[in-house]
Formats: structure tokens, C-alpha cells, sequence
């Protein structure tokens, strides 16, 4: 089985630093020059994967991350 790699590039490892569910996919995009679908993409796959959840304040609409970048074992 392939294993699949949690971020690609470090835009994708900075889109996880801004997900604080707190801003939308379009605020994250702006910081990170990534689509908002793309933002939202990696949501869903963060989140499938556990190491994300819907933002409890906005009701879904964001991300939280539940761990920092060295938790999950990644250097920035």
C-alpha cells in the first residue's frame, strides 16, 4: 500500500499552520498562494486523517489542527 505524505510542499505545511479554525479557506489561501479549494481539499484530508477537525466555533466551516508541525514529526 502506497502511503500518502501529509503535506507535499511547504505551502501546504504553512496552510497547516494557519488552519487555527479561526479563518476560512480563503484567508489561508491569501497566506499561503494556494487555491481555497485547494485549502479546503487539504481540510478534508486532514481531517479524515485525524490530524485536523471542523472548527467548533464557525460550525465546520474552518479547520482546527490538532497538533504542531513537530508533533507530527516535520521540521520547519
Amino acid at each position: 500500500m502506497k502511503e500518502e505524505k501529509l503535506f507535499t510542499n511547504k505551502s501546504e505545511e504553512s496552510a497547516y499552520l494557519h488552519s487555527d479554525g479561526t479563518k476560512n479557506s480563503r484567508e489561508v489561501s491569501k497566506l499561503t498562494g494556494l487555491s481555497h479549494t485547494k485549502i479546503q481539499a487539504l481540510w478534508k484530508q486532514w481531517i479524515n486523517v485525524g490530524i485536523a477537525e471542523p472548527s467548533e466555533k464557525y460550525k465546520g466551516g474552518q479547520c482546527k489542527t490538532l497538533f504542531s508541525l513537530t508533533e507530527l514529526g516535520i521540521e520547519n
